[in-house]
């Protein structure tokens, strides 16, 4: 915005410089020349600079765009792992949670340890899966 501001103030100095190159105007005596020309030296060197400073600028602005996307990134893939560990065991634990009397393993004497045991296999499983995949 800043930068904008002084290519905008600069433009007008630079237009003006050319257009009297152009047009040979007699007011410009001759020991003023050098002056004349360094202005419109200076001028067209503050315009580079100011575009070279403007690029600069949206490439930072860039990268730490994308540092944020990396950050969310990498949140949302925790979020992910974990969610995906979860769904299972909670679909598990919410058809035991029916109330269903025919189901065979309620009658086992182990019944419950075994549901557990399963719960238990399928989170180590899923932790062992994701850690090769190198998730988290």
């Amino acid at each position: 915005m800043v930068v904008r501001f002084i290519k905008n103030a600069i433009l007008p100095i630079k237009e003006f410089t050319l257009i009297t190159e152009r047009q040979h105007q007699s007011f410009l005596q001759e020991h003023n020349k050098k002056f004349y020309y360094e202005l419109k030296d200076l001028s067209q060197t503050l315009l580079d600079h100011c575009d070279t400073l403007q690029a600069s600028l949206e490439s930072s602005t860039n990268l730490l765009f994308s540092i944020q996307s990396h950050k969310m990134n990498q949140v949302m893939k925790t979020l992910t792992v974990v969610s995906t560990i979860f769904i299972p065991l909670t679909f598990i634990a919410g058809i035991y949670g029916m109330n269903f009397e025919n189901m065979p393993e309620l009658g086992w004497q182990y019944g419950y340890y075994g549901v557990w045991g399963i719960i238990f296999i399928i989170f180590i499983g899923m932790l062992i899966f994701f850690k090769r995949k190198n998730w988290f």
